[in-house]
């Protein structure tokens, strides 16, 4: 029970914990309790039991020291509250207990929890009822050496030590893992309110996931080729770069996971696994939470971490020491091993877009992009150490006197093609490669033959585009043009992936296996392979047509990406609904698309906006073209306006 855990604490000086007395009928006992104002509680076996809490049941009332009609309401009221309750529940009314405790100010409180090795503190400057009502604006974690802190600085790195070893000594009095509420009084001294035992474990294995710095690469919706070719390249770097900061393999095998799972793919969106992220982070000395929440953007909203299946492959003195020893010669090899990288990639990219694809084996080309990859990851680790360099420095850096990077000469090209100072060929060998969601393997690459980049010329042309000088020397600086320079590489990886993609879908084709080139982006980097090694067959899927709502009819707009027409329209048709193109929905007549399902995101909006929706429509791309005017029939039929009348679909 509650009253007699709090018997028991208060016979240990070490702990505060407040005056109070059981209440027994006799309000003469109220006059001792040292404060003005008195706390009236519950006190029940179920409430706090090892096998179960009904933490929160029972109510907890205020009344004056000196106003025993106060007093005695609270009581009564309590105890009225608590025979309803305990009737529905089947529990003995004759256990429950009323006690009168002291009221103590605090300047803030909470709740702490301690399991095994894991200590986790909610704080609220409200106290613990702040936290159980979710309000609380400081959590701290901390399991061995690795600590987490977020939120404002309630509690400082000396008093968190303190209610640490405080909860720990609870623990070792009880034997049980302990749920402690606690309050700080103003001489930051910790007073104990309640103990009771951990029934369920705060502290789970969960994902914690975030598309906050990711979403800026794969906006939107991704194919699952994307993601998947997206999550093989996270892992293999990410495993380079700890090898290369001194972890064997045989460690990093152990935790293959945590760098399977970086990224995530839900909704058909690519976010972070941040939980991943943390735990991956631990393999390197130092804390360097904050700053990747920093680099990546994020809220950092991650309170508690499992980490006990890494207790093999945490830091241990003897690699510590090793580690900086690591890390003072990368800086003096850092700027070869970016020389070593820039050379490869220009040396592949020389050799690769001179090849004619087509005449390469399929094997041989799934052989060419593996090795790419193989390669690509191994030394790409240099740009992550690039990015650790500008996490640890980049804090307080002067972006604004930071001028000629890498990436910002692309605008200042595109001026100088317009006027004829730079060649085309130039401009495409070094940006080329650079267009809208270009880390989208089903993005087509962008024609730059084509009547929209002369448009963009034509707008660069009479343009006035500052030019400033490059800006000298500087740690920050450096790092920052590197990390812009490689992202114009990086583009150029997928675009080498992506051809390679498409010429092994062409030949997928002409083997029967695949129904159509584009279905390759429905499958995931091991299907492709697996297909290419055992030559199973996947047709096309039987699109069954379904209408849901009534049939509709207008001028089309076929919606190959998200961009903003110019032209009006009363329907979109397209491959499949973007959740992004939400915008359009409001002045739509009807919506036509050849993927699709009952469950598929516009079909749930279309039936709330009652907007009707021709899921099925297969070959409708191929078939229509933007202003073409359609007529819907309710069985599902397409009529096509030929400019006298209406004429099905062929």
């Amino acid at each position: 029970m509650k009253h007699q855990r709090l018997e028991t604490l208060r016979n240990h000086r070490q702990f505060r914990v407040p005056e109070f007395f059981v209440f027994d009928g006799d309000l003469e006992a109220v006059r001792e309790l040292p404060s003005e104002k008195i706390i009236v509680r519950s006190s029940y076996d179920f409430e706090d039991g090892d096998s179960g809490s009904f933490a929160g049941i029972f109510r907890s009332e205020t009344a004056r020291r000196d106003d025993p009609e106060s007093v005695r309401g609270a009581v009564d009221s309590i105890l009225a509250d608590a025979k309803k309750k305990l009737a529905k529940i089947g529990g003995d009314f004759g256990r429950f207990h009323v006690f009168l405790q002291e009221f103590i100010e605090i300047e803030s409180g909470g709740v702490a929890f301690l399991e095994g090795s894991k200590f986790y503190a909610e704080i609220s400057v409200s106290g613990s009822h702040g936290v159980v009502n979710g309000n609380s604006e400081q959590t701290y974690f901390r399991q061995g050496d690795f600590e987490i802190r977020q939120g404002m600085e309630i509690l400082d790195s000396k008093t968190l030590a303190n209610l640490r070893k405080s909860v720990t000594e609870i623990h070792k009095i009880f034997g049980f893992d302990c749920d402690v509420e606690f309050g700080i009084a103003e001489s930051r001294q910790i007073c104990v309110f309640q103990v009771r035992p951990i029934t369920r474990s705060p502290f789970e294995d969960r994902r914690i996931l975030d598309d906050s710095n990711i979403g800026e690469n794969y906006p939107g919706e991704v194919s699952a080729l994307t993601f998947s070719f997206v999550r093989k390249l996270y892992a293999e770097v990410y495993r380079s770069t700890a090898y290369h900061s001194g972890i064997s393999y045989i460690k990093l095998a152990k935790i293959s996971n945590v760098f399977d799972d970086l990224v995530a793919w839900k909704g058909g969106i690519i976010h972070y696994d941040l939980a991943a992220w943390y735990k991956m982070l631990l393999l390197f000395p130092g804390n360097h939470k904050a700053a990747f929440d920093r680099m990546i953007g994020s809220s950092g909203n991650i309170n508690y971490l499992v980490i006990d299946d890494m207790a093999d492959v945490l830091p241990s003195f003897f690699y510590r020491v090793k580690y900086w020893c690591i890390v003072i010669g990368k800086i003096f090899t850092f700027r070869r091993n970016l020389n070593v990288l820039e050379r490869y990639l220009q040396n592949f990219y020389g050799d690769f877009f001179k090849k004619d694809l087509t005449v390469i084996p399929l094997e041989g080309l799934h052989a060419m992009l593996t090795g790419f990859v193989r390669d690509l990851s191994f030394l790409w680790y240099v740009t992550i150490d690039n990015d650790f360099l500008i996490m640890k420095f980049g804090k307080n850096g002067n972006l604004g006197e930071m001028n000629g990077l890498f990436s910002a000469n692309q605008v200042r090209m595109l001026h100088r093609l317009a006027n004829g100072e730079a060649t085309l060929e130039s401009y495409v060998e070094t940006y080329g490669h650079r267009f809208g969601d270009e880390l989208k393997l089903e993005n087509p690459e962008f024609d730059y033959g084509s009547p929209e980049f002369q448009t963009i010329l034509a707008k660069y042309k009479d343009l006035e585009v500052e030019t400033k000088e490059a800006s000298k020397g500087g740690l920050l600086r450096f790092l920052i043009n590197n990390r812009e320079k490689f992202r114009i590489f990086r583009s150029k990886n997928f675009s080498v992936a992506r051809r390679v993609f498409l010429e092994i879908a062409r030949r997928l084709v002409q083997k029967w296996l695949l129904a159509e080139e584009r279905q390759i982006f429905d499958l995931s980097l091991d299907e492709v392979t697996d297909l290419i090694a055992s030559e199973a067959r996947i047709l096309a899927k039987d699109r069954k047509r379904i209408l849901l709502g009534s049939g509709f009819e207008g001028k089309i707009y076929v919606m190959e990406h998200f961009h903003i027409p110019k032209e009006s329209y009363d329907i979109v048709v397209a491959k499949s609904f973007d959740p992004g193109w939400t915008i359009f929905l409001g002045w739509l007549k009807g919506i036509v698309i050849e993927n699709g399902n009952l469950l598929s995101h516009i079909s749930i909006i279309s039936r709330e906006l009652n907007l009707p929706l021709l899921i099925g429509a297969e070959w409708v791309l191929w078939a229509l073209k933007t202003g073409d005017r359609i007529r819907v029939e309710k069985n599902g039929d397409i009529l096509l306006h030929n400019g006298t009348s209406y004429e099905p679909v062929r």
